[in-house]
């Protein structure tokens, strides 16, 4: 579209309504809100991908010992008995 329909588009059109400009408004908030939560979603993934091996391990070796406990208490237990 050329400047001088653009112009005449423009001049034809009525400036928004206060309602219309709030609608707007509450729109872009709405995206500006959207978009800040996705990108802090995004940013908590990449921290969680870069993290996750070592907290497989800690789970792992946590388990591990666990057991381990677990089976030296059983043994004394029929030790015991």
């Amino acid at each position: 579209m050329n400047r001088v329909a653009l112009h005449q588009f423009s001049a034809k059109t009525t400036p928004p309504s206060a309602v219309e400009q709030e609608r707007v408004s509450s729109a872009r908030s709405l995206c500006d809100s959207a978009l800040s939560s996705t990108l802090l979603a995004h940013q908590k993934l990449q921290r969680f991908e870069a993290l996750w091996p070592s907290v497989m391990a800690k789970l792992v070796r946590s388990a591990v010992q666990q057991y381990a406990d677990m089976d030296t208490h059983m043994k004394t237990m029929l030790d015991k008995l």
